[in-house]
């Protein structure tokens, strides 16, 4: 039986509206946190929307709407770094990227996350050689503060998807406003 999760895309209406017909386009900045793909927030349709509306503000200058599209995601092929297998699997991938790197690793400063999109990209080549079909990755991503003091939990920590393969997107649709 596949896993499948249900990720929410925040965007202008007119691009989520469009979205809901056709494919997305691949984020392919160069500090995307797991690498190049399609980003969705996993079961969290207010984040993906107060996210389009502050991204879009901040660095697009756009004041107009945003809306959400969800998406059913079939989990098969990902690298899920939420169970044991995806782990070990990233783990051998940064053991392998730490031996080419060249010395002039990019460093993470968040919110952009140079390292990590670079240790994502490098392990879609990799584990591509080596016949392994990656769909996409799931992390947790850990952000903002503690709930309370010594607390293993954050007040915006987010299960993030990132599509490489959009056949994997088995239906969409517009969420409605909040």
């Amino acid at each position: 039986m596949p896993l499948t999760a249900i990720g929410y895309h925040g965007t202008t209406k007119e691009a989520a509206d469009r979205l809901v017909r056709e494919n997305f386009q691949l984020s392919e900045n160069s500090w995307e946190w797991l690498g190049h793909g399609v980003y969705f927030w996993q079961d969290a349709p207010k984040r993906a929307r107060e996210w389009a509306r502050s991204w879009l503000s901040l660095r697009k200058k756009y004041d107009g709407p945003v809306a959400v599209v969800a998406a059913e995601i079939d989990l098969t092929n990902f690298v899920d770094m939420l169970d044991l297998e995806g782990v070990q699997r990233m783990r051998d991938v940064v053991e392998s990227f730490a031996q080419q790197d060249d010395g002039s690793t990019r460093v993470n400063e968040p919110p952009k996350n140079y390292l990590d999109c670079a240790i994502f990209n490098f392990a879609t080549k990799m584990l591509s050689s080596e016949g392994v079909r990656v769909a996409g990755y799931r992390a947790c991503c850990v952000e903002g503060t503690r709930l309370v003091e010594h607390s293993p939990i954050y007040d915006r920590s987010h299960v993030q998807l990132a599509v490489l393969d959009q056949s994997t997107i088995l239906r969409k649709w517009l969420v409605k406003n909040d």
